[in-house]
């Protein structure tokens, strides 16, 4: 194992999480790592419904924006059709590279 100082870069990466009526858009280079953070302060069991490679939060903040979807706090949205239908014409939610593709890049570690 590399000492830490030498290890690579792990790739970021955009994620979409959900808890019952609200979407989250974030973007972190240890995916697992930041839904553990969270869940920690959440009363509602966190699920990732959506990543994909590099850092899409901004435009993927603003396509939800300009379609409407509120704003609830910070990084959270309503979630609900117009939400999903955005996010999947984004092509965050929908058709991903498998978990183990991300896996390999160190995102999920």
């Amino acid at each position: 194992m590399l000492p830490s100082h030498n290890k690579p870069p792990h790739e970021m990466a955009t994620y979409v999480l959900a808890v019952p009526g609200f979407i989250k858009v974030g973007r972190t280079t240890h995916i697992m790592r930041r839904l553990k953070a969270l869940q920690t302060g959440s009363p509602h069991r966190i699920e990732i419904v959506g990543y994909m490679a590099g850092d899409h939060e901004g435009r993927i903040h603003a396509t939800l924006v300009s379609g409407g979807v509120q704003r609830a706090e910070g990084e959270w949205f309503v979630d609900g059709d117009n939400a999903r239908g955005l996010l999947r014409a984004f092509g965050i939610v929908g058709h991903q590279p498998s978990l183990a593709t991300y896996r390999v890049a160190g995102v999920f570690d």
